[in-house]
């Protein structure tokens, strides 16, 4: 008796709870606010529409600017404007002043949709907004949240070709220990065949240095329009935190 009680009162409160869930999703709704007017009419309402299962999760957003300051800190504040700090939600930014896409996240959809994320789909997505197709940019980024928040993989092409090269420096790495290790002496370029380890090891330095450098010039880049942007009038760049929130932001130029 007592063990059939336990079951009835477990299965109400996972009733509750599951009730509870579903009105908190019905709440919600995407927002979406073309202010730069990059979408047409019909657009706005086919991406609505992709943007409905993401309310599950949080609070689904679009927004377009030509707003001057920081760009994710711009994005940021649209976002906790709508959901609060802290609040369940993400918003897609397009920053047409600064030519930037903007994913920023907050709550239980950071916790998926984290920074490492959000600047992997912006990755993936810039092309098209390069090419001023703002609707597919926006519905694939809206997909590509969903399938993360489902617990589903998506392409990652930028980290694929940065794997391809370290592969191929660490390659190089070996064809010179194992080339040098067959030599009793350090290789000479008077001798026959010496040459073949101090270009191999040529060849890898100089793959690992300019994937260091174009990594830098990457950081440098967001860094002096970050600091372009403050000298302009912007709010406070927190490096992806929001003004003390969990949550962050993750960005890419087109």
């Amino acid at each position: 008796m007592k063990k059939r009680t336990a079951a009835v009162l477990f299965s109400g409160f996972l009733m509750i709870c599951f009730c509870l869930m579903g009105w908190a999703a019905a709440e919600r709704e995407p927002v979406i606010q073309d202010d730069a007017d990059l979408l047409t009419s019909e657009e706005e309402a086919a991406l609505y529409q992709e943007m409905l299962p993401l309310c599950e999760y949080g609070t689904p957003m679009f927004w377009t600017t030509t707003e001057a300051g920081d760009y994710e800190t711009l994005s940021e504040n649209f976002l906790h404007s709508r959901v609060g700090q802290g609040g369940d939600g993400v918003v897609f930014t397009i920053n047409m002043l600064y030519r930037q896409l903007v994913i920023s996240a907050d709550g239980a959809v950071y916790r998926v949709v984290n920074r490492a994320e959000e600047e992997t789909i912006t990755d993936n997505v810039f092309r098209m907004a390069g090419r001023g197709e703002y609707y597919a940019c926006a519905s694939s980024a809206f997909q590509q949240m969903l399938q993360l928040l489902k617990g589903e993989q998506i392409d990652r092409p930028m980290k694929t070709a940065g794997n391809v090269l370290l592969g191929l420096v660490l390659a190089l790495l070996g064809v010179y220990i194992y080339v040098s290790t067959r030599y009793e002496t350090r290789p000479k370029f008077g001798k026959a065949g010496a040459a073949l380890p101090v270009t191999a090891a040529a060849a890898a330095t100089f793959a690992a240095v300019n994937l260091n450098r174009e990594r830098k010039m990457i950081k440098q880049k967001k860094t002096d329009i970050s600091s372009n942007s403050h000298d302009g009038g912007g709010g406070g760049f927190s490096g992806g935190g929001g003004g003390g929130s969990s949550g962050g932001s993750g960005s890419h130029g087109f």
